[in-house]
């Protein structure tokens, strides 16, 4: 396949999580990237696409954090892409430990843009919408976010940032690099190993109890935007035809936030598949 970028949105844990779950962290401030942009290599003829993803990860982490709980994720999406770089997505969550486990349903709609005649530099932008089975009234439906791109030869660094509204607004913002190194490069078969470094950043509220004696108290609470989470990947991608699998190791380093404890580093795996279909 020839090789042009459009941007489709795979999900990973982000905001769905039960009650027991929310008790050190506001569900708006569990920012792992709902729709997570990726790159997609298709051919390069003036079509649309349809592109089927399905997602399973031994284990879920939201925001990198390890809430004691073992459960696996299974994440399904579909998107419709046009030749002009426009885009829509639907997709939706299922965590084997939720009640309900499908607490999500997400629609987004972008474009992607090369910036300049070597097409080194892309520009995307999102606006999605989530439906919460659970009604929970601080939670942020809506999500206005952007990212930009470089990549040089085998080398690829992002920069991200996102608004979300509609309940306890906030913002995040996340950077990454990625290397790819061809394994095997064949006119059907292609395999790259691509290592991956993410920072996510968010806006945090953090409350502290002042005392002033044994009977006088005040809790005051001061925004901070801060690290939250450093991630590294090690994701192994297969290209076969109109196939798209990956096999990913992941290590989360979370930073502790407020009066967080016992925050430790974590690892899973995760699996997806991919097929493209052309209009």
């Amino acid at each position: 396949m020839g090789k042009i970028i459009f941007f489709v949105f795979l999900f990973s844990a982000s905001f769905v999580f039960s009650q027991t779950e929310k008790e050190e962290l506001e569900l708006d401030n569990i920012l792992n990237e709902l729709f997570k942009t990726e790159e997609l290599s298709i051919e390069t003829k003036k079509l649309s696409y349809l592109y089927y993803t399905l997602s399973y990860s031994d284990k879920a982490y939201f925001a990198g954090r390890d809430f004691g709980i073992d459960q696996y994720g299974i994440t399904p999406s579909l998107s419709f892409m046009s030749s002009n770089n426009l885009f829509v997505s639907l997709g939706s969550a299922c965590y084997s430990e939720l009640d309900p486990q499908w607490d999500l349903i997400s629609l987004s709609a972008g474009f992607s843009k090369f910036l300049g005649k070597v097409e080194k530099l892309s520009l995307t932008g999102i606006f999605s919408r989530s439906f919460f089975l659970s009604n929970i009234s601080d939670l942020n439906p809506n999500r206005i976010s952007t990212s930009i791109s470089f990549t040089d030869k085998n080398l690829k660094i992002r920069g991200s940032g996102g608004y979300l509204f509609g309940g306890s607004s906030t913002f995040y913002a996340s950077a990454d690099a990625e290397y790819k190194i061809k394994l095997i490069e064949g006119q059907k078969l292609t395999l790259d190993f691509c290592p991956e470094v993410t920072f996510l950043f968010s806006k945090q509220t953090i409350s502290e109890e002042i005392s002033f004696s044994s009977f006088n108290s005040i809790i005051n609470e001061t925004d901070v935007f801060d690290l939250i989470n450093t991630q590294f990947s090690f994701p192994f991608e297969v290209d076969y035809g109109n196939w798209d699998f990956q096999l990913i190791y992941s290590i989360n380093a979370p930073k502790a936030i407020g009066n967080e404890i016992d925050i430790s580093q974590n690892d899973f795996f995760s699996f997806t598949i991919g097929y493209l279909v052309s209009l």
